[in-house]
């Protein structure tokens, strides 16, 4: 199978593009800057395309000139709430461009990765201390801290909706739960902490989060998302167009430090109590990955003590040298 990754030098992106690689796909990766790091060792083994994404004419050549078969959607950008006309511009209005291209192009599917932020609130028994796991239907309506970026979602997953339904492609969104992987840094805002948990970890240096020790969650190993993402573009059983992905297991972000602990046991690390440790808004809770199992096949390979160990030793393996942030401000 032909794929192109949008997006596929990043954080996740990059588990995706080595997954894809080592079931046999041929890939070609577009992304904006030619940023190789968390995939030095098989550059040789994919086409690499720097490209705008908001080239729509382009990308539509591009995927007709490789002769594309599905295409894994993940590119996007990473925005302050101060900066909605960017999250707009980007991660919606480039989706349908790459659903366009797509359509020109003839591609047999597009494969959109989501979030668990397109859904409104989580509250009441889905919350704590219940957290009764989160289906697919739960209604959607972002949350404020979130609502350009889930906004943005929502609007990508309705435009592939009328694709598939106006041209007969196969389109498939992905819903995440909390994701955690190499790569995530002070740039990704909150949603880095835990990477700044393990790295600082692994450089001896203290970490602290101020709040949202009792807060459970979904936390899922990028490499999770990659076989996610993999099995969306090849399964032969889709019975629907989305899909909750992540562990289906609630985790505190205490018991995330516990497993960094385990590994590094003289880490000084210390987590607040109380909740919201993202500190924009109820988006917290465990995902209902009913779906995803049955149709995908998906099934969580990584739990926090081996995610932990994986993201510590790819940094090794990689030659990334981590990074210590000792600053929560700059979130």
């Amino acid at each position: 199978m032909k794929v192109l990754v949008t997006g596929g030098l990043g954080v996740n992106g990059a588990w995706a593009v080595r997954r894809l690689l080592a079931e046999g796909h041929e890939v070609t990766v577009l992304d904006v800057r030619p940023d190789f790091d968390l995939l030095p060792d098989l550059e040789p083994h994919f086409e690499f395309v720097q490209q705008d994404l908001m080239d729509v004419e382009g990308l539509g050549r591009l995927m007709t000139s490789r002769h594309i078969d599905t295409v894994a959607h993940l590119a996007a950008v990473v925005v302050a709430p101060s900066d909605p006309y960017r999250a707009f511009e980007v991660n919606a209005l480039g989706s349908v461009g790459v659903l366009e291209a797509a359509r020109q192009a003839e591609v047999r599917r597009v494969v959109y990765t989501s979030s668990k932020a397109v859904y409104a609130p989580i509250t009441g028994e889905f919350a704590h201390p219940t957290y009764v796991p989160v289906t697919e239907d739960y209604p959607r309506g972002p949350t404020p801290g979130l609502r350009a970026y889930g906004a943005s979602k929502i609007l990508s997953e309705e435009a592939g909706r009328v694709y598939a339904e106006r041209f007969g492609m196969d389109f498939v969104a992905l819903r995440f739960g909390a994701i955690y992987g190499p790569g995530k840094k002070a740039r990704h805002g909150p949603v880095g902490v835990h990477s700044r948990i393990i790295e600082n970890a692994m450089l001896g240096v203290p970490a602290t989060v101020g709040r949202g020790g009792q807060q459970g969650d979904d936390m899922m190993y990028a490499k999770d998302v990659a076989q996610a993402i993999v099995r969306a573009c090849t399964s032969t059983n889709l019975g629907s167009w989305v899909y909750n992905i992540g562990t289906g297991v609630r985790t505190t972000l205490e018991d995330f430090a516990d497993a960094v602990r385990a590994r590094y046991p003289s880490a000084d690390i210390t987590i607040g109590r109380g909740f919201e440790y993202l500190g924009i808004g109820p988006v917290h809770g465990v995902m209902d990955i009913t779906r995803a199992r049955r149709d995908l096949g998906y099934e969580p390979e990584f739990d926090l003590a081996s995610g932990v160990a994986d993201y510590a030793e790819s940094l090794t393996r990689l030659g990334i040298e981590p990074q210590a942030q000792t600053d929560e401000s700059s979130w």
